[in-house]
């Protein structure tokens, strides 16, 4: 009777001792579940009230201030009129500034080169909430955006094969490329070319990041231009919706995107197995009496893509993959479409920003021309060796590259720790750090009174020791004005790499920085001393004069884009 009573008593079937026990099982997990929930939700609220403790202690405006400011700001769209808010923040509060984005996510602003190259060596992860929308379009496991821990490894090796296969051969690729300028131009009647400054470089990056990666017939196939299409719009949609942490799957816009995601999946997979059906036939055609490849294959040399075929046209990484001389992994999931979004969009943007400048100061495009005329000629073709040569080139890439970074912000995150940034300032973990990169590249504390002007000259150095200490002595000043009246100009100046305390940061630092930087811009010198040998570049009347930046597939690029005129040069004709 006692057990009866209590089975009854806690509300079960005393008839049925098999249903009381599963109803007491049940109702021990379903409080076990409801412990685990609430562990996790009472871990939430104390990390959102230590983000909310630690974030109150930085330096920042008021919510409501920063609320009116941010609406006024949002009347006007572009990356550029938020770094005017920004730069208005930063001049009343500091060179740490927070700013609440939402409830859960704090943003900590940094207006200091030396701060940011710190913060960046320590914050190795890329921000959470914009990676959604990226692992849609190139898989989980692209180095790009993954954690730092899960790609530490992988980034090295990306280091190697981009700083040693690629790079190897971008030069002679970049020339091959200019060859065929023909497909994005448009000549005139008097002989001369028309083009535009914006499409021309990202179908010239494209080409050669394409032909560095499938082979030299990249630039003829239907299935690269539907490719290049379709990653265009995919990375004018990215922006939309690389806030969203979960995939907004009720609205359907997103679902064509995600759509046209699967589609960019499928023709990455289409260009794979076009180059290697190409390459198979350059195999053959090597050896036409050997059926198997694995002889011809082994005539390459590692660190070379395209070794010793009689055809000499570059194979790419993939058929050096297949050859075993690169590792396979730069060909896995996402990884070749997220090389073409971030290399192809950033070196292009760069290289319009060239372009454009080099056509808006003709005097300065004279001296780059006379530089190229001094190294290698007027028909002799520059090779490798000549852009290490190429001071003057070099300090205007980089200028252009200061005026108009790829990105008007640089972000990271810290998920694991706090980051200390100096006396009581503690950013928490999980907040995001931004560096408003285009507001440090036209610092004057940084760059001078004329920060906003193209002057090349800012990143040369001279090359004598009397140079140096020309400021020191009336005499030695005289000496080295005839030092300089007898050296030409390479000999006179060289090109300086700038400060990592400088606020240069267009292919970012610490860990996570640009791992194709050399790359991009071996490939960028390499393009327009090809380009500049062969043409003059003139800006069509109507072309706009002001230089207006705008964030266009993701990177900044001024609009509208200028249009240029190539006028072939007599030497090359």
């Amino acid at each position: 009777m006692g057990r009866k009573q209590e089975v009854e008593n806690r509300g079960g079937d005393s008839s049925n001792p098999e249903l009381f026990t599963w109803q007491y099982e049940l109702n021990t997990l379903a409080w076990a579940i409801l412990i685990v929930v609430t562990s996790m939700l009472l871990k939430k609220v104390g990390q959102l009230l230590r983000l909310w403790l630690m974030g109150s202690r930085l330096p920042g405006p008021p919510l409501q201030t920063l609320v009116a400011r941010s609406v006024n700001c949002a009347k006007a769209a572009g990356p550029l009129k938020l770094l005017e808010l920004f730069s208005t923040l930063h001049k009343e509060h500091g060179p740490v500034l927070k700013i609440w984005m939402g409830p859960s996510q704090l943003l900590v602003s940094i207006f200091d080169a030396r701060i940011v190259n710190e913060v960046l060596e320590k914050a190795k992860d890329r921000v959470p909430t914009s990676q959604m929308a990226l692992q849609l379009a190139f898989g989980k496991g692209s180095l790009f955006f993954a954690p730092f821990s899960k790609v530490e490894r992988q980034c090295a090796m990306y280091d190697r094969e981009i700083n040693g296969n690629l790079l190897a051969e971008v030069h002679a690729i970049s020339h091959k490329v200019i060859q065929k300028l023909d497909l994005w131009a448009k000549c005139g009647q008097d002989g001369n070319w028309e083009t535009d400054s914006n499409s021309c470089s990202q179908n010239l990056a494209f080409a050669v990041l394409g032909i560095s990666i499938f082979g030299e017939s990249y630039v003829d196939w239907a299935v690269a231009r539907k490719f290049e299409k379709l990653l265009v719009s995919i990375a004018d949609e990215i922006p939309g919706w690389i806030h969203y942490t979960m995939p907004p799957v009720w609205r359907l816009s997103f679902i064509r995107f995600w759509r046209k995601c699967d589609k960019l999946r499928h023709s990455t997979e289409s260009l794979v197995t076009e180059a290697q059906k190409v390459q198979s036939k350059l195999h053959e055609t090597d050896n036409p009496n050997n059926t198997d490849s694995t002889t011809s294959k082994s005539k390459r040399s590692k660190g070379s893509l395209n070794g010793k075929y009689k055809s000499k046209e570059v194979c790419g990484i993939t058929d050096a993959v297949s050859s075993n001389l690169v590792n396979k992994k730069i060909l896995g999931e996402g990884q070749v479409g997220a090389m073409m979004y971030h290399g192809g969009f950033t070196t292009a943007g760069i290289l319009s920003g060239v372009l454009t400048q080099l056509a808006h100061h003709p005097e300065i495009q004279a001296k780059v021309y006379a530089e190229v005329e001094e190294v290698c000629g007027s028909n002799m073709a520059p090779s490798q060796s000549d852009v290490k040569q190429m001071h003057y080139l070099m300090a205007c890439v980089h200028e252009s590259a200061r005026l108009l970074p790829s990105a008007p912000f640089l972000q990271r995150c810290s998920l694991q720790s706090d980051l200390k940034l100096g006396p009581g300032l503690i950013v928490p973990a999980g907040a995001i750090l931004a560096a408003p990169v285009h507001l440090l590249q036209l610092d004057p504390v940084y760059w001078g009174n004329d920060s906003t002007n193209f002057n090349p000259d800012r990143f040369l150095k001279p090359k004598s020791k009397c140079l140096l200490n020309a400021e020191e002595s009336p005499c030695i000043q005289n000496e080295c004005d005839q030092t300089q009246k007898d050296a030409t100009m390479s000999e006179r100046r060289i090109f300086q790499a700038p400060a990592s305390d400088s606020g240069f940061l267009t292919f970012g630092a610490g860990a996570r920085s640009c791992i194709g930087s050399n790359f991009a811009l071996t490939e960028i010198a390499s393009l327009i001393m090809a380009l500049i040998q062969r043409y003059e570049l003139k800006l069509v009347q109507e072309s706009p004069k002001d230089l207006t930046p705008k964030l266009e597939h993701g990177v900044l690029q001024y609009s509208p884009s200028s249009r240029l005129i190539l006028i072939p040069r007599i030497a090359h004709n």
